[in-house]
This record gives structure tokens, sequence and C-alpha cells, in this order.
């Protein structure tokens, strides 16, 4: 009896493992579909760099003038914190947040513009945010 439940509890595990490696590659590739879209590749990043010093991106659907308050500003910059933190390429200690009425700063070095691009997709797929603003620089 203990020997089929350690079994069925491995096979939970084993099976746990799997979905999250696999659920994990399909997070990655839309990512990278959401970068492409929004012209957010290395390329795009550099160039705009180059040009203002910072990447702008709006969402195509603007939430329209509902008014954000305070905790929604906090909410967002949380949310957008948290996705940095758990996306495999990305650091939290390198990229900060911040939000008002919407408009998310995001801050800090990276080492490549392909990350900027990265980082900017994850924000402005956060839900409530409107616009966001990158000053991260590549190192």
């Amino acid at each position: 009896m203990k020997g089929v439940v350690i079994l069925i509890i491995g096979v939970i595990i084993g099976a746990g493992v799997i979905l999250f490696l696999t659920t994990g590659g399909m997070e990655d590739n839309a990512v990278e579909d959401r970068m492409e879209a929004l012209e957010l590749r290395a390329q795009d990043i550099q160039e705009e760099l180059a040009e203002t010093g910072q990447v702008v991106r709006r969402k195509a659907d603007e939430i329209g003038d509902e008014a954000i308050d305070a905790a929604d500003d906090l909410r967002i910059s949380a949310t957008i914190e948290s996705r940095l933190a758990t996306d495999p390429e990305l650091s939290v200690f390198d990229i900060s947040a911040s939000t008002s009425e919407g408009r998310v700063t995001l801050t800090g070095t990276v080492e490549s513009a392909e990350h900027v691009g990265r980082a900017t997709a994850l924000a402005l797929e956060t839900e409530g945010v409107r616009e966001v603003v990158s000053t991260i620089r590549v190192e």
C-alpha cells in the first residue's frame, strides 16, 4: 500500500514538472510573438533608443477615460514586477516599474535590446496599463 502511494505521488510530481516545462515554453513563444507584433525586436529597440533615448508603446485599445486611482497604479506596478521576477530572461533586480494613471515607466539596465523589448511587452500586456515608457539602458 505504501508503495502505491509513493508511486502516485511520483506520477503527480512528474506530471507537474512536465506541465510546468511545456507551459513555460509556450509562454516564452507567446512573449516572442507579442514582441514581434509590437515592434519590440532587438533592432527596433536599438534604433529607438539611439533616436529618442527611450521606448514608448501604447495599447491599441485604450482604456478610455476611466479614472485610475493610486491603488490601481500600485497593483499594476506589483503585477509587472511579479511578471519580471518570474520571467526566465529578466530580473526584477535590474528593472523596476512605476505607474501613474496607467502609464508605466520602466527603468534599470539589461544586457541586450531584446531584454528591453521583452520587459516592455510584459508590461504592456498587464491589465490597466495604457502606455509603457522604457528608459531601460543596455549595458
